[in-house]
């Protein structure tokens, strides 16, 4: 029992050596990346978020990895003079002392018998990853019950999906589908499915061509994939306020990328804005 506690101390100061030093770079982190997002702020929202996203996986690089550098010490060897030979009468006398008695280790350096708090600490962290991935299964299974109660588009609106699809350059199969929603959004990352609002129905075909484009800029950019590594930093340093900063700024530049796609295929800026407002304005909350 000493050895496992003495091997879970070990690894919990391993675990708060590589947290403090991507805690203490996170700052570093964040004041390159936003200078050097705003550098490349001219070349559209898809490169500036590329910045915030290798800025969370440099975080998660940090953890895996922490950055030790090794500081070479160079030890003063010094000349002892030369030794001198003992009598033979010295050595019988030597002899004849008792040696001193040798004192037995103590327990303590030995073994650690109590955890230390970075160890209670290390396990508080561990509970609380537990309970976020919990989360996460949670809104999953609440996720599936949303699509199976989720009815097919109608086939005109399932074929201007396939248009688009071609359109924006998404090589798989979408499917659309309406439900209960508030607003709009893509899942699924082998086969992705869009759902849009029941309310949608009474939106005209130029109005849902923009929508579409926008759920399927989404797929063609992957970002069903990207989006975990901004969420798994944040899951990570969820004690940091820098994540939150960092997530925020990801998702805000990943929504302007899409936007961007959408107005690149022939949409008119003040028609797409009008149709974000009225979306806006009607959202109630719901599982979206």
């Amino acid at each position: 029992m000493n050895e496992l506690i003495t091997k879970l101390n070990e690894l919990s100061d391993v675990w708060f050596h590589a947290m403090r030093t991507a805690t203490l770079q996170s700052i570093v982190v964040l004041v390159v990346a936003w200078s050097f997002a705003t550098m490349v702020r001219r070349f559209g929202p898809r490169v500036v978020f590329w910045v915030w996203t290798a800025a969370a996986a440099k975080l998660l690089v940090l953890v895996v990895f922490p950055l030790s550098i090794a500081i070479p010490v160079t030890t003063r060897i010094e000349t002892k003079p030369d030794v001198q030979i003992s009598r033979p009468a010295d050595l019988a006398s030597f002899a004849s002392e008792p040696l001193p008695a040798k004192e037995a280790p103590a327990a303590s350096h030995a073994f650690r018998r109590h955890s230390t708090w970075k160890t209670h600490l290390c396990a508080a962290w561990c509970g609380l990853i537990a309970v976020q991935l919990t989360l996460i299964a949670k809104r999953k299974r609440k996720l599936m019950r949303l699509l199976d109660s989720c009815r097919p588009a109608k086939q005109s609106l399932q074929e201007m999906a396939d248009r688009l699809t071609q359109k924006v350059g998404v090589t798989r199969n979408v499917r659309v589908l309406c439900g209960n929603v508030a607003v709009p959004f893509v899942t699924g990352i082998r086969r992705p499915v869009v759902v849009l609002p029941e309310s949608f129905d009474a939106l005209q075909r130029s109005e849902l061509s923009l929508v579409l484009t926008h759920e399927l800029a989404h797929v063609a950019r992957n970002d069903l994939i990207w989006v975990w590594i901004p969420t798994f930093a944040r899951m990570v340093f969820f004690f940091n306020p820098v994540m939150y900063v960092i997530q925020s700024e990801a998702i805000l530049c990943r929504e302007s990328a899409c936007d961007q796609i959408v107005i690149k295929h022939g949409a008119v800026a003040g028609e797409y804005a009008s149709v974000l407002l009225s979306m806006n304005a009607n959202v109630k909350p719901s599982f979206a």
